[in-house]
């Protein structure tokens, strides 16, 4: 997988794990997706755009932003940071499947341009 499908399937799964409520910690998510911590500070400040505070070294979603990101809002962040045209159609189907932890490993994202 190249770098920038890796960078995109990380920054999906992390706003899946914020939209659900979890508080995320930088060693936790270091470890989760092998990168180092200057990575995952990066991908925070990519997602910078979200209502993201930190409390004593965790990460969380705003409480009144929490279950409202839906697939149009993954679709909107695609295409805002540059990463919908890695994906051949982002339907409601493909996210679903992208985000869950158990399939997502099947798909090799390419960017056909």
């Amino acid at each position: 997988m190249r770098s920038h499908d890796k960078i995109a399937v990380r920054l999906a799964q992390i706003i899946v794990k914020l939209n659900s409520g979890e508080r995320l910690s930088i060693d936790e998510l270091v470890e989760e997706f092998s990168v180092n911590k200057r990575t995952i500070l990066r991908d925070f400040e990519r997602l910078s755009i979200l209502p993201i505070q930190k409390e004593n070294g965790k990460y969380f979603l705003e409480e009144y932003a929490l279950g409202k990101l839906g697939f149009k809002d993954i679709k909107a962040f695609a295409a805002l940071i540059g990463a919908r045209s890695l994906f051949p159609e982002l339907d409601d189907r493909f996210i679903s499947d992208v985000l869950n932890e158990k399939l997502n490993k099947a798909y090799l994202i390419k960017n056909q341009g």
